[in-house]
Order: structure tokens, then sequence, then C-alpha cells
């Protein structure tokens, strides 16, 4: 069997498709060199960027790293791509946690977040601290294909804010345990001040931080201190240590020696220095100045009271003159004392006679006495008197004593005749009845009227008792009370 022709209008349909194929061949390779140089193009811009670029799949492997990524991980690319980020680039500590929160993102159960510092491993063994960006990339229908990540090495960074902050630390440490004041003046205010500064001023250092300079300067200083800060800050000479007075809070003014120098604060000037209160020493400079003024004052005080001494002595021969005349006039003066004497001998004869008239004055009051003993005498014979009217009266109480005795002992027989015999009879024919009786009930009864009329007859007897003793009666009532009235009256006078 013979070939079969193509029909002409088949060959030229062919012939055009093959036309198509090619141009779509051609066009495909085109697409293929042009997304090769886009992709090497890319490529060498994420190379010269300065930042580590990573992109990582849902498989959690590289898929890009930028030379940074490489120089920083100390790896080459290839070693790079293909692996797992977390098992072979983190530090072991870390690969579980960042690795869960990794898949929580590619599920779209948490948000990416935009910026975090985590740290990598380099093939060392070193670890870097990395300050991270992230980004995901995704897909037309909004799934996420790919995460993203570029981030700064920091690490050197770090290490120098940590120095900074032990820097810091001990620097604090440093000015906190200072016996002086230190102080740190940047723009007219107080940025930095330690404690015993603020002490001082009788600040807290919270309080004095951010005040204006000039605030703690005596407002008679303050124009000399402008002058001197703004010298310094413009380079001039100007003396480092100078005294100045300066302001508490309560307002009292305090005398303070202050050291400064020019320094730089945050990266612009100011002015550091450190203050000593000198208060005390300024009183005492005081103080030994009044008292040189005084001692001064004293030395010529001194040599006026030498003059003074001076003059004394030529007053003193003047006087020796005077007394020399006033011997004279003692001796007249001894003359008058011996007419004097005359005149006391006189007097004394007066005095004798008086001595007379009081002998006779004594023989009026012997006379007196005489007189008072009879009238104490008499006195005596009325308190005698008065004793026999007392006896009498006792006499009178004893018979009324006697009188009731005898009715307490009649009421005290009847009782104990009549009362506490008839008790008596009662609880004997009571203890025969509950011998007697069948039922307990009843016998218990008067069991407890037995127990009763028993304490009747006791404060019976007791009543009897103190009513009349019987002690009294073996005695005898009225020879004891006569003994107890003799005794009573025996010790009373």
């Amino acid at each position: 069997m013979g070939k079969k022709r193509k029909h002409p209008s088949e060959k030229r349909k062919l012939s055009a498709s093959e036309q198509k194929l090619k141009a779509a061949i051609q066009q495909l390779h085109a697409n293929e060199k042009q997304l090769r140089e886009e992709r090497e193009k890319a490529q060498k811009y994420l190379d010269v960027a300065g930042t580590m670029m990573v992109v990582i799949d849902p498989d959690q492997k590289v898929t890009l790293i930028n030379k940074r990524g490489c120089e920083i991980l100390g790896y080459k690319e290839e070693e790079v791509l293909g692996r797992n980020w977390f098992n072979n680039f983190l530090p072991m500590r870390v690969r579980k946690d960042e690795s869960a929160v990794f898949k929580q993102l590619m599920a779209g159960e948490i948000e990416p977040v935009e910026y975090e510092e985590s740290l990598v491993l380099t093939r060392s063994g070193q670890e870097r601290i990395i300050a991270w960006h992230n980004a995901v990339l995704t897909d037309e229908d909004g799934n996420i294909v790919d995460v993203l990540i570029s981030g700064a090495d920091i690490t050197e960074s770090e290490r120098m804010k940590e120095a900074l902050r032990e820097s810091e630390e001990k620097y604090r440490k440093l000015t906190e345990s200072s016996l002086t004041g230190i102080f740190i003046n940047q723009d007219g205010k107080y940025v930095f001040v330690n404690h015993r500064f603020a002490k001082i001023h009788g600040f807290t250092p919270e309080e004095s931080v951010g005040m204006e300079y000039m605030s703690l300067i005596h407002p008679e200083e303050r124009k000399r201190v402008a002058e001197i800060v703004s010298k310094r800050l413009a380079g001039k000479d100007v003396a480092r240590r100078y005294e100045t007075r300066r302001l508490k809070k309560d307002g009292q003014a305090i005398w303070c020696e202050v050291m400064a120098c020019c320094a730089e604060y945050m990266g612009k000037p100011a002015i550091m220095g450190n203050i000593v209160d000198i208060t005390r020493r300024k009183q005492a400079e005081e103080q030994l100045k009044a008292a040189n003024q005084q001692l001064e004052a004293d030395a010529q005080q001194l040599e006026a009271a030498n003059q003074q001494l001076r003059a004394n002595e030529q007053q003193l021969k003047a006087t020796n003159q005077q007394l020399q005349a006033s011997e004279q006039q003692l001796k007249a003066a001894n003359q008058q004392l011996q007419a004097s004497e005359q005149q006391l001998k006189a007097t004394n004869q007066q005095l004798r006679a008086s001595e007379q008239q009081l002998k006779a004055s004594n023989q009026q009051l012997r006379a007196g006495g005489q007189q008072l003993r009879a009238t104490n005498q008499q006195l005596r014979a009325n308190e005698q008197k008065l004793l026999d009217d007392q006896v009498q009266l006792k006499s009178l109480a004893s018979e009324l004593t006697l009188a009731e005795e005898s009715e307490r002992h009649r009421i005290a027989t009847e009782l104990h005749a009549t009362i506490s015999q008839s008790l008596v009879v009662s609880k004997l024919q009571l203890d025969t009845l509950r011998a007697s009786v069948p039922s307990r009930d009843i016998a218990r009864t008067l069991e407890e009227v037995c127990n009763l009329l028993d304490q009747t007859i006791q404060e019976t007897k007791s009543l009897t008792f103190n009513l009349s003793s019987p002690i009294l009666y073996e005695l005898g009532f009225e020879t004891a009370v006569s003994e107890w009235l003799t005794e009573r009256i025996q010790k009373k006078h």
C-alpha cells in the first residue's frame, strides 16, 4: 500500500504550528534568560546589601542567602542552601522554641513579628546577635510560601552597650561613694548629681536633676559664677577651684568650694565638677578673724590700762600725802575717843540702876508663880471629881449590861429547854418513822427532813451559845464583868 499523501491545507496548518512552536520555544528561552538575568541581578543587589538576608521555605529549608549572610555564618552559599535553618544555624537552646514559632507562622496561627533580636550560630561555634526584620511571601491566593528575614549583626554594638552600661555602673558607684558632691551642668541645668551633692543642698538626686544651675547659687554670687561658667565653656583660662555661696532647699546659705572643668556628656559640651561644703571652715575663719580683732582690741585696752596705771601711780603719791594729813586727823580723833570713854562710864552707872529695877520685877513674877500653883491644885481637884463621876457612870453601865445579859440568858435557856428539845424529839420520831416506811421515795423525803432538822438543831445551839456563853455562868457573870471593868479603868487611868 502506498503512502497517504497529506492535503495541502493540512501541510500549511502543520507548518504554521511548527512556526508558532518555534516562536514559543524562542520566547521561553528568552524568558528563561531574562529570568536568570533578573535573578543574578537580584542576587547582586542582595550581595551588596549590608544586612544579612535569608529566605526560608515552609519545610524550614534555606532557599536563598546573600553574601553578607554567608560572611556572618562563615559558610559558602552552597553549604547553606537546602539545609534546615533552625537545626543548623541556631544555637541548640533556642532551636525548639524558634522552630515552633515558625510552624505557627506558616499555619497562620500567629501574625509575623516585624522586628526581633535573636541569636545565630556560626561555623566556628560562635553566637552572634542579629536584629531581624521579618516579612512573609504569599502566592496569588494569599497563602504563605516563604519567609524573608533580613538582619544586621549587632553583636559588637551590644557588647559596646554592655561595656558602656558596666562603665556607667562603675562610675555611678564611684560617684555615689564619693565624699564630695559631684554634678554635671549642661545647657544651664543639672543633668547629673550624686547623693552627696543632693544631701549638701537638702534635696534628693531626683529633685536636683533638671533644676536650673543658677537656682542653687546665692543671688549675690550669680553674676560672678555666670562669668566663670561662660569663660570656661568658651575655653578661656579661668580658675578650676573657687569658693562661693550656694543655697539649700530651705533657703539657707552655705559656703562651698567648687572644682570644675569642661567635659563632654551625651555628645554635648558640659561642665563637670565637684563641691565640698566648707561652711564650718568659713565659720571657723570668721571666728578666728573676730578673735584676732578682739585680741587687737584687748592689746589696745592693755595699753590704755598701762597708761591708766601710770596715772594711778601719780594719784598714789598724792594719796600718800593725804594719808599723812589723815594721821594728824587720827590723833585728834583719839582725843575725842577718850572723851567718849568718860561718857561710857556714866552710861554704865545708869545700867546698874536699871538692873536694880529688874530685880524688883523678878520678885513680882515669883508672887505670880505662887498664884499659878494654887490654880493648878484647884484643877487637879476638879479632875478627881470628874474621875469619880466616870466611875459612877461605869457602874450604871455595868448594871445595864448585867440586866441585858440576864435577859439574853433567859432567852437562851428557853431556846435550849423548849425548841431544841422539841426538835430532837421530832428528829427521833422521824428516824423511827423513816425506818418503818416501805416506800423509798417517802423514806428519802423523810431523810432530807431529818437532815434539815439536824441543821436546825445545830443552828439553834449556835444561837443559844451566841446569846449567852456558858463560860460566864461558870465563873459568875457579875465577877467576870467586874474584873473586865476594873481592867479597862486601870488601863485608861
